[in-house]
């Protein structure tokens, strides 16, 4: 009777370490059913300044196309603004770099076109969503490590971006989108520091170039939305001291993030093996009790 008892408890002591080998925790995963509230987002952003999206200033680029853009005074009066919560500098040190911009929203960014444009000039950009997607301007889709990478960017001071890391964190995320600017950039290997910082969340590349989706909760990235930002309006290349070149026009892309419209709270669920353990041990309880009456 004992020894029925015993192998009982045996068989599930063996299942539930079965169970603990082989339990993946959620990590660097998409979250299905979820929605973040990414459309409304998009229509407040896109629906700024007439209908015309974000109105900005663009400068020279601080290092590898990473940029501070700033919105700028239309002729009708002031601006409407983006949102700029989700950014670290906007929060805490709101124009670390560009002063003569102390009366205006600024945010930073990674220009992730097909090249960086020296210049100067008013550009107008809108957000990019559609089909649960954020595309550039040339079709590059944004991926889970681009948008991933770009959030450490954003909402932290973690990045020295006029030093190396932050040439190798912009030559990541554009290799990444499918648009690095150089051979070297293509990284066959994922030679690159956050390249690797990546493999060693989840060492599935393939997840890591799957299309982004605005809309849902990464456990990665948490509560907030990532966007490409198609761009385009006329540049003045500027020359040597202040000489202007004939404007051009440009189609430009960008990476914009906001906190989510519709946060989404994890729920703390116990580990398959622990319900089994659990389960196990209510349905043992009957099978003791009639074993020991015989």
């Amino acid at each position: 009777m004992s020894a029925k008892i015993f192998s009982i408890a045996r068989l599930g002591v063996v299942i539930s370490v079965l169970m603990v080998g082989t339990y993946k925790p959620l990590s660097a995963d998409m979250v299905t059913g979820v929605s973040l509230g990414a459309q409304s987002i998009v229509d407040a952003f896109n629906g700024m300044n007439y209908g015309t999206g974000f109105n900005y200033l663009m400068t020279n680029p601080a290092n590898a196309g990473i940029r501070f853009l700033s919105d700028v005074s239309m002729g009708n009066g002031s601006t409407q603004s983006p949102n700029t919560n989700a950014y670290y500098y906007a929060q805490n040190n709101p124009f670390p770099d560009d002063g003569y911009f102390s009366n205006t929203a600024s945010f930073i960014s990674l220009e992730v076109g097909p090249n960086v444009s020296m210049g100067w000039g008013t550009i107008y950009g809108s957000l990019n969503y559609g089909n649960g997607a954020s595309m550039t301007n040339y079709g590059n889709t944004l991926k889970v490590g681009a948008a991933y990478l770009y959030q450490i960017l954003a909402t932290t001071d973690d990045i020295d971006r006029y030093g190396t890391d932050g040439a190798d964190l912009a030559a990541a995320i554009r290799f990444l989108i499918g648009q690095p600017y150089t051979y070297e950039d293509h990284f066959t290997d994922w030679d690159n520091q956050y390249l690797q910082m990546l493999l060693g969340i989840n060492d599935d590349q393939d997840y890591w170039q799957s299309a982004y989706n605005p809309d849902a909760y990464y456990d990665e990235i948490g509560n907030y939305s990532i966007f490409v930002m198609n761009a385009v309006g006329p540049l003045e290349m500027i020359a040597m001291r202040g000489m202007d070149a004939t404007p051009y026009y440009v189609h430009k892309d960008y990476l914009y993030i906001a906190e989510a419209a519709m946060p989404y709270e994890p729920a703390t669920t116990p580990e398959p093996a622990t319900m089994l353990m659990v389960g196990l041990g209510l349905i043992g309880l009957p099978v003791a009790r009639r074993l020991r009456r015989k």
